[in-house]
């Protein structure tokens, strides 16, 4: 539970119903806690009809910023061990994050790099854009119908975004980088020429689909809009730091050059509100 740092959800699958769903853990061993928790069964719409059961265990108590040992199972077997660090607390707590989206197990770019520094300890945290896995066939999806289920553009989302004051959005599926200038209904809202980052006049939007991807990269349109900061369709990664509550640092590395972080940029925002009012279009 990213909210609340003595809180940690444990989550697991299995083939068949092991008639439990429990964690064992401990700052030293597995045995020293214990935690039930609960499973739902999954069959999916294949023709095969798998199914798997999906097992959720909330641990509760812990020591934010302590580093515990657990395993998961029931009383037909064990997983083998795991370790996490309970989330850090307190006003000095600046969490660094990885993002990305569209990483796919073929052609999965970024991977290697990606394990390297979470095994050597450089995120807090790592959220996954989306697009987890791809379907195994073609769906039938005619683009001119107008809106459906299978392809809509989420042009709704931009008011309840700038009516919440939402500093940063994070996005991928396109198989590329794209930094934004603060922007709402296709017009550019800087906090100056010099600084656009800084207390921006609305949200700042970031594409970051180009961990790896079977389908390979989408190239840009030749002619770049005046909304677009910077682009890029070297596969890579995004970092990000919550310095403190007014300032974000985000940066993206490039694996098609070797790690180099290729674009950065801070965001500032010394009063958090909504936006606006914005312009009559």
């Amino acid at each position: 539970n990213f909210y609340n740092p003595s809180e940690m959800m444990v989550t697991w699958s299995t083939i068949d119903d092991p008639q439990g769903s429990v964690v064992e853990f401990g700052l030293n061993h597995i045995t020293e806690k214990t935690f039930n928790g609960s499973s739902i069964k999954f069959v999916d719409q294949g023709a095969q009809k798998l199914t798997q059961y999906i097992h959720r265990v909330l641990l509760r108590d812990l020591s934010p910023g302590k580093r515990y040992i657990y395993h998961c199972g029931s009383k037909l077997g064990w997983s083998e061990i795991f370790f996490f660090t309970a989330m850090k607390s307190g006003a000095n707590f600046s969490p660094h994050l990885a993002l990305y989206g569209d990483l796919g197990a073929e052609n999965s770019q970024s991977l290697t790099r990606l394990q390297e520094e979470v095994q050597d300890g450089k995120y807090d945290a790592i959220l996954h854009v989306g697009d987890f896995a791809y379907n195994m066939e073609t769906v039938y999806c005619l683009l001119l119908a107008g809106p459906n289920t299978i392809h809509k553009e989420m042009f709704g989302l931009e008011d309840l975004l700038v009516t919440y004051g939402v500093d940063l959005a994070i996005w991928a599926h396109e198989h590329s980088y794209e930094r934004l200038f603060p922007l709402y209904n296709k017009t550019v809202y800087n906090g100056s020429m010099e600084e656009p980052y800084k207390n921006p006049k609305s949200l700042t939007h970031i594409i970051t689909g180009s961990a790896g991807c079977w389908s390979r990269h989408d190239p840009f349109p030749k002619n770049m809009p005046p909304w677009s900061a910077f682009r890029t369709v070297d596969y890579g990664y995004s970092r990000m730091q919550a310095i403190n509550y007014t300032h974000l640092y985000f940066e993206q590395v490039s694996i098609d050059q070797g790690g180099k972080v290729i674009d950065s940029f801070h965001l500032i925002r010394e009063n958090h509100a909504p936006y606006g009012p914005f312009p009559k279009m």
